[in-house]
């Protein structure tokens, strides 16, 4: 890549092959883009309902560009008056950074499955309560 505008390209060319909304619509990532021409760079935000993710490209001159990530909380937890955040893959500018970050952010989103709940059980020798036939002891 020769320049940061490339470098800019590339990760749209990337992230077009990620998403597309529901009506099957292409997003404009343009829109998400802010530059920082001072530091030869550019950062993309993506928001999800409870997390912003932060992805930043740095152009240096040596042919050594930087793609990274940092994930952050949109809303502090209950008696906190900061939002959490964590980095999560970085280094070169390559596709395989790039699909590092993805899949982070992919597994940052998930949430457990709640388990379904068996009505409760009484052992009528033990007197015992379960409420897992697996757990019996």
């Amino acid at each position: 890549m020769k320049n940061l505008a490339e470098l800019r390209t590339q990760l749209i060319e990337w992230l077009s092959q990620v998403k597309t909304w529901g009506d099957g619509t292409k997003q404009c990532w343009e829109d998400y883009i802010t530059d920082d021409p001072k530091n030869n760079a550019f950062r993309l935000l993506i928001y999800t309902n409870d997390h912003s993710y932060s992805i930043s490209v740095h152009f240096h001159e040596n042919g050594k560009h930087y793609l990274g990530c940092i994930a952050s909380t949109r809303k502090p937890r209950a008696g906190e008056d900061w939002t959490r955040g964590n980095d999560l893959p970085d280094g070169d500018f390559s596709k395989k950074t790039f699909d590092a970050i993805m899949r982070k952010i992919v597994g940052y989103e998930l949430i457990a499955k709640v388990k379904k709940q068996e009505p409760a059980t009484i052992d009528l020798e033990t007197m015992k309560t379960y409420t897992d036939s697996r757990c019996k002891d």
